[in-house]
């Protein structure tokens, strides 16, 4: 992407700045700019387990616009990649959440309530070693395939796919 970029209030609280920050797309002034928590729920959260995404970020507050762990910039001196310090998988995995919510409920209580209930639910079945059916969190109860988390993003997709 090579355009403008810009930054917004952030309306869902996963910003510790406070500021989502957006890309600025020709018809801005009547469909608003791209959030990264849009992008990250549209583009990076849809993405096969396993896949890579190369993307070129030419625009103001490009930087964090895709929330990844990882960045790369092109300054003449960082020679690969380098962890992100303000990333945290838990947080990304809920704000796609967030997002897939507020696209299938809308932005009333149900979707309030849904992503706590997902989000703070799931984050403890990740953090405690998935002790799904144990709630002490021990022995065996991890689903196989990944963390809570891995699994709801599938589903809300599959849902939106039916819901429109």
């Amino acid at each position: 992407y090579s355009g403008h970029g810009g930054r917004v209030k952030d309306e869902d609280g996963d910003e510790e700045d406070g500021y989502d920050e957006t890309i600025i797309p020709v018809d801005f002034s009547t469909a608003g700019q791209i959030t990264d928590d849009v992008i990250f729920a549209e583009l990076v959260g849809r993405m096969p387990q396993g896949s890579t995404l190369m993307t070129l970020m030419d625009c103001c507050h490009s930087g964090t616009v895709l929330d990844l762990p990882y960045t790369f910039k092109a300054d003449g001196e960082q020679q690969e990649m380098q962890e992100n310090p303000n990333a945290n998988m838990n947080s990304l995995q809920a704000m796609a959440i967030s997002y897939l919510i507020k696209k299938i409920f809308g932005k009333g209580v149900t979707a309030q309530i849904m992503t706590v209930l997902l989000v703070n639910g799931l984050a403890g079945i990740t953090s405690n070693g998935g002790g799904c059916g144990n709630p002490s969190g021990g022995g065996g109860g991890k689903p196989s395939g990944g963390s809570g988390m891995d699994m709801v993003l599938p589903l809300l997709q599959q849902i939106l796919k039916v819901t429109g």
